[in-house]
């Protein structure tokens, strides 16, 4: 498997060319491989929660020993020893970085700052997003009773949250064109505010399937809203 390094492009760089670079220093952060977790969803919870117990304990033991062969073998990086999570931070020269990212302790290193470099300006590119607008159906004269509300939801490429609201300003515009009723009376769909702006992960749209909105909200458990793995176990 070939060494990951996270930061490289900041600074126009592939890992060969980090390795070109000879002895100047750099700062960056390795993430530990771990220990990975053994299947668990065929035990009941509380046989779980006690293999859960014994893998962290297992785990723990594991990052240590990561971490002391590493310190060993790379004396200079002034690693110290995660208080929590799996990565450990450094400083090497940049052709220590390959041997470092080959040792199969390490999962993944981010560079986080080459001396005597700056990163270069990344050029903003457009991204995909859905806006959620609330459009009132807006009648002439009606000062009461019920009004009819549509969510609209509208895909736009911007190069962020404020920029999909202000490419829309026309949409809304356009959208909230006045027309007659079959009674006569004027009728306009007519933005009312913007509920969500929400980015697609993906930048393409497939058309077999593409998350365009996601909302988490809570609601009072129901019965088809519960799940029993013990069925599944039998």
């Amino acid at each position: 498997m070939k060494p990951y390094f996270g930061g490289l492009k900041d600074y126009g760089l592939t890992p060969a060319g980090l390795d070109r670079l000879g002895a100047r220093k750099v700062v960056f952060s390795a993430y530990l491989r771990g220990l990975s977790c053994p299947p668990l969803l065929n035990y009941p919870p509380h046989e779980r929660r006690r293999r859960l117990h014994e893998h962290r304990r297992r785990l723990h033991a594991t990052i240590d020993g990561q971490y002391r062969r590493l310190a060993r073998r790379f004396p200079s990086a002034g690693f110290r020893m995660p208080r929590s999570g799996w990565a450990i931070n450094g400083t090497l020269p940049a052709n220590e970085m390959k041997p470092l990212a080959a040792r199969s302790e390490v999962q993944s290193i981010f560079i986080n700052r080459i001396a005597g470099l700056r990163r270069k300006r990344q050029t903003p590119c457009n991204r995909w997003f859905c806006v959620w607008g609330k459009v009132a159906v807006q009648v002439e004269g009606q000062t009461r009773g019920r009004v009819t509300i549509e969510d609209r939801f509208v895909l736009v490429k911007a190069r962020g949250t404020k920029g999909a609201q202000r490419r829309l300003s026309r949409e809304w515009r356009d959208y909230a064109t006045p027309y007659l009723n079959s009674d006569g009376h004027a009728v306009r769909w007519k933005l009312v505010g913007i509920e969500d702006v929400y980015e697609l992960n993906d930048d393409i749209i497939d058309p077999r399937g593409t998350e365009i909105y996601s909302r988490l909200r809570h609601e009072r458990m129901k019965r088809e809203y519960r799940w029993d793995l013990r069925a599944i176990r039998k």
